[in-house]
């Protein structure tokens, strides 16, 4: 009985590691019904592949055309996000380092278990659709 019991867990646990989606898209680029995923247990993770570039503009957003006056406001904004400016950073790179990773080319992209790639989709509950179509 305590095998069958071991046996119907890791069972569980491969079925749920196997409900894994990861979005790969821009910014300006909005993926809809990620929620109806996550209902139906799908674990999804988004990752913006321009981070990098919306975390430099957020940096520098306002920031006066007089060089030493911008300077003084950059310095004066990094020494008060000093605490979390090293992880919002790494963060900001993590989906354009994950795309190569994953050999992603093309966005948005979503990708069903790290294995079967969908491109050009902005809806979630669509491209479960054609990815269902495929199984």
């Amino acid at each position: 009985m305590k095998a069958f019991a071991l046996l119907c867990l890791l069972f569980s646990s491969f079925v749920q590691a196997s409900r894994k989606i990861e979005i790969f898209t821009l910014s300006n680029i909005n993926i809809a019904n990620v929620d109806i995923a996550k209902k139906d247990g799908w674990r999804v993770t988004s990752y913006l592949v321009d981070g990098a570039l919306v975390f430099e503009r957020q940096l520098s957003a306002g920031l006066p055309a007089d060089r030493e006056k911008a300077m003084e406001i950059a310095k004066a904004r990094v020494e008060s996000m000093k605490q979390s400016l090293g992880d919002r950073a790494i963060d900001s790179y993590q989906g354009q380092l994950k795309a190569v990773e994953m050999g992603v080319n093309r966005l948005p992209a979503i990708v069903f278990n790290k294995t079967d790639v969908i491109y050009g989709v902005t809806d979630l509950w669509e491209a479960l659709r054609i990815y269902g179509q495929t199984k």
